[in-house]
């Protein structure tokens, strides 16, 4: 009997490695300004965690810091969701990323400690 996890719908759908990313973010949506938590980045997208209910589909601007680069404004598709009791997470996907801010995020995952990579193969096996 086979006891590997089959990956996340999510993880199989995605073209660039993740790191953890936990610090602060802004978002613009709607007109209002809102502050809240990254999760996850990778080049393509990341993760935030944000305390304001927003529709898949929408666009959005998020702000956030990279080590490397400093500060990147990047529109945003709203690519997935998932609804908690205070604050909900949202899976973005980078619509007007540049080059700098690529270059920073392949610089901040490549920089991922062994700690993290032995965290993320426990929680992704294949």
């Amino acid at each position: 009997m086979n006891n590997m996890a089959a990956p996340s719908p999510g993880l199989a759908r995605r073209r660039f490695p993740r790191r953890q990313f936990p610090r602060l973010i802004s978002i613009l949506y709607r007109g209002e300004y809102h502050k809240g938590y990254g999760v996850e980045i990778g080049e393509g997208g990341m993760l935030i965690e944000v305390g304001v209910n927003i529709t898949e589909g929408e666009i959005i601007l998020v702000n956030f810091m990279m080590p490397a680069t400093g500060i990147s404004i990047v529109q945003s598709e709203v690519r997935s969701t998932r609804v908690g009791e205070h604050s909900s997470q949202y899976g973005l996907l980078f619509l007007n990323l540049d080059y700098d801010g690529r270059k920073g995020i392949r610089e901040y995952i490549s920089s991922k400690s062994m700690q993290e990579s032995v965290e993320e193969m426990k929680r992704f096996k294949y």
